[in-house]
């Protein structure tokens, strides 16, 4: 099965937190997987809040990956500290030593997705948008984004 969900941000009340919630409706999941240009700590405390609420159990269990950009010095180390430092969890930072080497951290490509992927013996979500890891981008700015979700059964033997 396939379904989509997709939020405007901030008409009508939407958030870009809401396609998480959307995608764990078919979840369990066992991991995450999370690309973005930058995050904030604000935006580190919106989704470590918005998963523990979703998942109080399974959220510790969850293998985490981060891929998180630092191009132009816009990520908060202490975001990347907190994340690393949640259990089953992992941050790697995207030509990272070159770039803290250059001032203002410049990169001669940027580093510039937004994509979270949930994954599970059952189902598979991919959020994706206009939205970073920040409290702006999942809560209030504006940001167009997208959840789709495809689920499978197992048929028993």
């Amino acid at each position: 099965m396939l379904s989509h969900r997709f939020v405007m941000q901030p008409f009508k009340g939407s958030t870009y937190l809401e396609l998480f919630a959307a995608a764990y409706r078919y979840g369990p999941f066992t991991n995450l997987d999370v690309a973005v240009a930058y995050a904030t700590m604000g935006g580190a405390e919106a989704i470590v809040s918005e998963f523990a609420r979703l998942d109080p159990v399974g959220w510790s269990t969850i293998r985490k990956r981060w891929l998180i950009g630092v191009d132009w010095c816009r990520t908060d180390p202490v975001a990347l500290d907190q994340l690393d430092g949640l259990p089953n969890s992992a941050v790697q930072i995207p030509s990272g030593a070159r770039l803290v080497e250059i001032p203002g951290c410049t990169p001669k490509t940027p580093f510039h997705p937004k994509a979270f992927i949930l994954r599970g013996d059952r189902s598979v979500a991919v959020i994706c948008g206009s939205g970073n890891l920040s409290r702006n981008g999942l809560t209030r700015g504006h940001e167009l984004g997208t959840a789709v979700v495809a689920t499978w059964s197992i048929a028993e033997p």
